[in-house]
C-alpha cells in the first residue's frame, strides 16, 4: 500500500510532465556547429537557423536542489529568445540531456544565461513563438 501511494504521489506527476514535454517537443531537432557557431532547430517541417550571436538572452527552467528528490527533477527546458524576437523552446528530452549542459556545450555567452528554479517545470504554451 506504501509503495502504490509513493508511486502515485511520484510518478503521476512525472507522467504528466513527460507528455507534457513530448507534446511540446515531439519530433523536434536541435543542431549545433560549435565552429561556426550556428544553431539549426527543426519545428514541424519548419526549419529556423541561427548563430550564436544571434541570441539575446535564455532562461533555463529547473527544478531547485532541495528538490532533487522527485522522480521528475531531470526535466528541465530552456527559452532561447533571439534578437528578433523570436522564442525557442528547447526540452531536455530533446537530447536527453541536462538543458543546462546542452547551452554549455554550445558556448552561449554566460552572461546571456539566467536560471529560474521551480518546483514543477512544466512547459506552457508553444515551442516556436514567432517574432
Amino acid at each position: 500500500m506504501v509503495c502504490l501511494i509513493l508511486f502515485i504521489l511520484g510518478g503521476i506527476p512525472q507522467l504528466i510532465l513527460h507528455r507534457n514535454y513530448y507534446e511540446v517537443n515531439k519530433g523536434d531537432v536541435l543542431t549545433c556547429d560549435t565552429t561556426s557557431k550556428v544553431m539549426r532547430f527543426i519545428h514541424e517541417g519548419r526549419e529556423w537557423v541561427f548563430s550564436m550571436d544571434d541570441i539575446d538572452e535564455v532562461m533555463i527552467y529547473k527544478t531547485p536542489p532541495y528538490n532533487k528528490i522527485t522522480i521528475w527533477s531531470n526535466y528541465n527546458y530552456a527559452t532561447i529568445k533571439l534578437h528578433t524576437g523570436m522564442k525557442i523552446i528547447i526540452l531536455s528530452m530533446m537530447k536527453g540531456d541536462d538543458v543546462e549542459t546542452l547551452i554549455d556545450e554550445y558556448k552561449v555567452d554566460e552572461y546571456k544565461i539566467d536560471v529560474d528554479e521551480r518546483f514543477f517545470p512544466r512547459v506552457y504554451g508553444p515551442c516556436v513563438v514567432p517574432a
